[in-house]
């Protein structure tokens, strides 16, 4: 569900992103708000967070995590101290109808506010997998 305590950021966080990605993304917010308020109209502004769950993309982490540690013996782990706050697919549907449903003119931060470390997400699945997989830890960045 739309979340007003996130862990690091919360709606009215100030952007300052630190890639084009991420300003492109603030720029369409701005451009969204600024043509509603210019026009008198409404609008609700859903920022996802890493979604996951069924029919995801394979070069996502967890599904190529999933895929690498039911099929292989050992996996590089890239970045495994970086966090993400992710959120299963059915929560964010039902976020984005609460949005839809209840939200007017503001932002709303779709996720659970809880960050998981990529190392500890390739620990749960190598558990719930109960596979014995090496999991091999690359903390340099290329």
């Amino acid at each position: 569900m739309a979340s007003r305590a996130m862990s690091l950021f919360d709606e009215d966080h100030p952007g300052r992103p630190v890639e084009p990605y991420a300003a492109s993304k603030l720029a369409a917010e701005a451009t969204v708000e600024g043509y509603c308020r210019a026009h008198a109209m409404s609008f609700a502004i859903a920022r996802l967070f890493n979604v996951y769950g069924p029919g995801q993309r394979a070069d996502f982490v967890i599904p190529r995590l999933i895929q690498e540690i039911t099929t292989k013996d050992k996996i590089d782990v890239k970045n495994p101290n970086s966090t993400r706050d992710f959120i299963y697919i059915d929560d964010v549907v039902q976020g984005l109808m609460a949005v839809a449903l209840r939200g007017k003119d503001d932002v709303y931060n779709i996720g659970t506010g809880k960050e998981t470390s990529i190392k500890d997400v390739a620990a749960y699945i190598k558990r719930f997998t109960k596979r014995e997989v090496s999991l091999i830890l690359q903390t340099r960045r290329r």
